[in-house]
C-alpha cells in the first residue's frame, strides 16, 4: 500500500507558527516543536509583522525602531540596506525591520 503524506498549505504553516508564537512560544521553541529552523519560523512571522498582527516592537526594541526609521529616512546612499541598516540594528533584526517597513508603504498610519 503506498503511503499518503498530506502536505500542508503554505498558509498553514505559517498560520500555525504566528499561533504558536500568539500562546507565548519563543522561535526557537516553536522551531524545536516544528523541526524547522529558527530562520524559516522568522520567515513565517514576517508576514505577520508585514499585515500588521504582530507589532515589529516585539522583535526590536522601540528606541532601536526609532533610530533604524530615522536613519532609512535620512539615508541618500544607494547602498546596501543591510550595511545602513546594520549600524543600528542586529543582522537577525533587520528583516523584521524590512518587514514592518514594508507594511507601512501599504498602510501609512502605522506605528512601530
Amino acid at each position: 500500500f503506498p503511503v499518503t503524506i498530506e502536505k500542508k498549505e503554505k498558509g498553514d504553516t505559517y498560520r500555525l507558527t504566528y499561533e504558536l508564537y500568539k500562546k507565548g512560544k519563543s522561535i526557537e521553541e516553536i522551531a524545536t516543536e516544528r523541526s524547522l529552523a529558527t530562520s524559516t519560523i522568522a520567515g513565517h512571522l514576517l508576514k505577520y509583522i508585514a499585515n500588521g498582527e504582530l507589532e515589529m516592537s516585539e522583535f526590536i526594541s522601540l528606541k532601536k525602531c526609532e533610530q533604524a526609521y530615522a536613519l532609512f529616512k535620512q539615508n541618500t546612499d544607494t547602498g546596501s540596506v543591510y550595511q545602513m541598516l546594520e549600524k543600528t540594528l542586529e543582522k537577525h533584526e533587520i528583516p523584521f525591520f524590512l518587514a514592518w517597513k514594508r507594511g507601512l508603504s501599504e498602510n501609512q498610519s502605522r506605528d512601530f
